[in-house]
């Protein structure tokens, strides 16, 4: 069996208020549908500060999360580890 390591990815859209909605998301399309995340940052500038951090917060977090998700096949989630 292959492993892959489990990674997140980011979407965003910036509102009319300057504000960015993020969303993470894992970057593996095996699995991106099943989680993500939602954060608000005020603006673009402070999204690109702390994205890094927020993905590095939250990726172990969401990790453990989908290791506990009962709809996905355990063949599956075996298949994911963290680094």
């Amino acid at each position: 069996m292959n492993m892959t390591i489990f990674g997140l990815t980011s979407s965003y859209f910036i509102e009319e208020d300057l504000e960015a909605n993020v969303c993470l998301f894992p970057d593996n399309e095996l699995i991106d549908d099943y989680i993500a995340t939602y954060r608000t940052f005020s603006d673009e500038s402070e999204m690109n500060l702390l994205m890094e951090t927020y993905i590095n917060e939250m990726t172990p977090l969401l990790f453990d999360e989908f290791q506990t998700m009962e709809n996905i096949p355990l063949e599956i989630r075996n298949e994911f580890y963290l680094p």
